[in-house]
């Protein structure tokens, strides 16, 4: 009975990791801006994506109060760093392009608030430094006059194996460049696999290295 119990443990285990490797979608719990002038908070809270189908096919309204934006003399340079809280093999990275209109949400739109390029950085565990995975290049923003809820998610494949615990985005280029001093994204997801903790990985091989000895002593 007792090897039963311990093959039960070690089935549930396993079906564990085998869970954790598949790649999902990873929403960030916490979120950090060089600058605000509309908070970072709102690139991992949803606000503003339709809730329809799953998150990377959500559409995103033209509200600016559900947007990040920077505040600075230039937004060249500005930072949003994320904590995924946990260690992901990440693959894709999903960005929405800010799509704020002046004015709120009956007003023109603002390419010139529209983010253009940012360099990707990841970093695997809370202090080690950020190492660069390279450009992301952004479509610019759909003509939000059309519909409340109309920008997409932008998809972006990350090559060869990314363990990263935190995300860092920082802007390289506006649509428009020099047009204005802000610059935004709306929200912000990214997909990988979940790397499992030492602990759990040691868990499961004294379990599987118990299975041999338990069913020698068995049969003695």
């Amino acid at each position: 009975m007792g090897v039963f119990r311990l093959l039960g443990g070690c089935t549930l285990i396993l079906a564990v990791l085998a869970t954790q490797s598949q790649a999902a979608v990873i929403t960030p719990t916490a979120v950090t801006a060089s600058s605000e002038f509309a908070v970072a908070a709102h690139l991992i809270d949803g606000s503003g994506l339709d809730g329809v189908g799953p998150v990377t096919g959500q559409l995103h309204n033209n509200d600016e109060n559900g947007m990040w934006q920077t505040f600075s003399a230039t937004p060249i340079g500005e930072t949003v760093e994320f904590d995924l809280n946990g260690v992901f093999d990440l693959s894709s990275a999903y960005i929405w392009q800010y799509n704020g209109p002046s004015g709120g949400p009956l007003g023109l739109p603002e390419p010139d608030r529209e983010t253009g390029s940012v360099d990707i950085s990841i970093s695997p565990d809370l202090v080690s430094p950020f190492v660069s995975l390279g450009t992301l290049t952004l479509a610019p923003a759909l003509d939000q006059t059309i519909v409340t809820f109309n920008e997409p998610a932008q998809a972006f494949a990350l090559a060869g194996v990314n363990l990263a615990r935190r995300v860092k985005l920082t802007i390289l280029s506006s649509q428009i460049p020099g047009s204005d001093t802000i610059n935004g994204l709306s929200e912000v997801r990214f997909e990988g696999v979940a790397i499992p903790e030492p602990a759990t990985l040691a868990l499961a091989a004294v379990g599987l290295f118990s299975l041999p000895w338990l069913t020698r002593r068995k049969r003695t």
